[in-house]
């Protein structure tokens, strides 16, 4: 499977049926009782409707050494933890645009390939900006 084959908007079709919340941007830590997860939409950009961007490192979202209290109170003012319009990224043209220099991140930090690209197939259009840097090397 390679990123083109993958359906990044995932609930484009439901909106109609279930509209948007802003709460869906608030980034940082989440708890429910004794459970608390980190809640970073930047990391999935695409699933929202955005081209995607190079996410910030997650500490800068939810740092690893914040109480348990803190937590709860950042939850409480939400607003104040929700991503920026800047944040969000743009709209995008196809579902398979994402920001410069984002493939040339997600290929360094994630697995370049799940299979190779079929003899004579051309690189889809988010593989270039890797290909062009591999090629540089």
């Amino acid at each position: 499977m390679l990123t083109f084959d993958i359906h990044w908007n995932p609930y484009d079709n439901h909106r109609v049926t279930r509209p948007f919340e802003e709460i869906s941007f608030y980034s940082g830590w989440i708890r429910c009782g004794p459970m608390i997860v980190r809640y970073l939409p930047e990391r999935v950009l695409r699933q929202f409707g955005r081209v995607q961007t190079i996410p910030r490192h997650p500490s800068h979202s939810a740092n690893p050494l914040t109480p348990r209290l803190q937590i709860s109170q950042q939850y409480a003012q939400y607003m104040d933890w929700v991503l920026t319009p800047e944040e969000r990224g743009d709209l995008p043209l196809h579902s398979w645009n994402v920001a410069p220099g984002y493939m040339r991140w997600y290929f360094r930090i994630s697995h370049p390939y799940m299979i190779p690209l079929p003899p004579g197939d051309p690189p889809r259009p988010f593989e270039m900006e890797a290909l062009i840097e591999e090629d540089a090397h």
